[in-house]
């Protein structure tokens, strides 16, 4: 659904048009940020962030299948501002936006075990003992995230940090 702003913007000599501050803000579009264009018979001009992640979603779906095969884990993929794929316990209780925070942890390159504070990183209606968060690196940039929620006290291991960087490693792989 479109809703109107009421913010008109002039193309310049170069054809570039400028994206409010306030718009670029509440969307999280940064410097870099991929913009898909899409138009319409009628003339409309469309733009939507791209997330590479939405092409591979059955795949997502598919290694968050498997995971939950083998390990009693709650696996969830992420591009840089939703969720593509989730499953295991719980799975229909997280939101499909995913905060700030947890967008700044994959911006860190790195893997990250949260263990407090969880429901700062992801929306969950369920109480998370502590959450594994592995970026989806393709040729520099970060895609997204690989992310095992753990909703018992058992600790999260040297197994399962294999495991999520495997799984951000075959997605990867889709991309290059």
């Amino acid at each position: 659904m479109l809703r109107a702003t009421g913010i008109v913007r002039h193309i310049d000599e170069l054809g570039r048009i400028v994206v409010p501050k306030e718009i670029r803000n509440t969307l999280r579009l940064k410097v870099g940020t991929g913009m898909e264009i899409f138009c319409s018979d009628g003339g409309d001009l469309v733009l939507k962030k791209y997330s590479p992640l939405d092409d591979i979603s059955e795949i997502a779906e598919s290694l968050c299948n498997s995971i939950r095969q083998h390990y009693p884990l709650t696996s969830v993929i992420t591009g840089n501002d939703k969720v593509i794929a989730k499953c295991g316990k719980a799975a229909d209780e997280i939101e499909s936006t995913i905060p700030q925070k947890l967008v700044d942890i994959l911006e860190k390159r790195q893997q990250t075990l949260i263990t407090s504070n969880t429901e700062e990183y992801i929306d969950c209606k369920r109480e998370i003992s502590e959450m594994l968060v592995t970026p989806i690196i393709v040729r520099g940039l970060v895609f997204g995230g690989i992310v095992f929620l753990n909703f018992d006290q058992v600790q999260l291991g040297n197994e399962v940090s294999k495991l999520a960087k495997l799984t951000a490693s075959i997605i990867a792989s889709q991309f290059e």
